[in-house]
């Protein structure tokens, strides 16, 4: 009977690694994509045998893992400038060496992705410690892509522009989280705001002129009323009410007079407010009560 045809009856030191699906095929991606498959790789020995790892990270010190780097650089120029985002350090467990969700960046050519083990546990160091995947990354092309430098690494990555929130109102994701509101009726960085009305300076001041006048003529009038409150017409149509109604549209010729000025304090705002609804107050308060004293007459 041959003994090394029994499985695991001979076991050597690890000294490959292999993959556990085939990925012969070149992955073709464009710079800035992420590897969302998971690649998995497992080690021999000389007999064939695949070393099994726990899945419980509380069975290991540190000293007894293996840790693996990952690397990514030009296939026949190494001078083209790469970069990898992600999880590129790693240790292997539950049976293989896996890794995924790898961000690569690069300019458009032919790549290595290179997995190396780098920390052998408690087995001696092997030569054949490392296994690649062929990468070659596209010319940017596609239409409503991007081809730019967005993480400061002087490379340019190739990607379609995503905004989140969305822009509202039609208006157009030109890069991340960026919005163009130009050919919207709206700004804000989702183009949600509308925008500030700018005051017509000349209409300004025609309406602060007019009220200006009105005041003179209102104050005018209550002289007229207070020097004539004897008269017989003047008391049918009750002197102290009639002061209270001219008074209250001094004070709404002087809100109107301040909504002409650009409002740069949190007190103007109250002020003028207030202003408002003392005049409102102080005319209908007073003919409502003019016609209530003679309903009940």
């Amino acid at each position: 009977m041959d003994l090394k045809k029994i499985d695991n009856n001979f076991v050597t030191n690890p000294t490959y690694l292999k993959f556990d699906e085939n990925y012969n095929n070149t992955i073709e991606i464009y710079s800035g994509d992420r590897l969302e498959q998971e690649y998995s790789s497992s080690i021999y020995d000389d007999y064939g045998n695949k070393f099994s790892f726990s899945n419980d990270i509380n069975d290991y010190e540190i000293k007894d893992l293996l840790f693996y780097e990952i690397s990514f650089y030009g296939k026949e120029d190494e001078t083209l400038r790469s970069k990898i985002y992600g999880s590129n350090r790693s240790y292997c467990l539950n049976n293989s060496c896996k890794f995924k969700n790898l961000r690569l960046v690069g300019t458009p050519g032919d790549y290595v992705l290179e997995l190396k083990i780098v920390g052998f546990g408690n087995y001696e160091e092997f030569l054949n410690n490392s296994i690649k995947l062929n990468v070659k990354i596209k010319e940017c092309n596609e239409p409503g892509y991007i081809y730019q430098d967005k993480d400061g690494e002087n490379i340019k990555s190739c990607y379609k522009p995503i905004c989140n929130p969305k822009c509202s109102n039609q208006g157009v994701c030109i890069n991340d989280n960026i919005c163009d509101c130009s050919k919207t009726s709206y700004t804000g960085r989702i183009c949600s705001e509308r925008y500030r009305l700018e005051k017509n300076k000349i209409f300004n001041y025609i309406i602060l002129v007019i009220s200006i006048g009105l005041i003179i003529v209102t104050i005018g009038s209550i002289y007229f009323v207070f020097h004539y409150r004897k008269n017989e017409i003047i008391k049918a149509a009750s002197y102290n009410f009639m002061v209270l109604i001219l008074i209250g549209l001094i004070l709404n010729f002087i809100y109107i007079i301040l909504l002409t000025m650009e409002i740069k304090s949190y007190k103007i705002c109250i002020y003028t407010s207030f202003i408002n609804n003392m005049g409102f107050s102080l005319i209908f308060g007073s003919i409502i009560s003019k016609t209530l004293r003679v309903y009940y007459m």
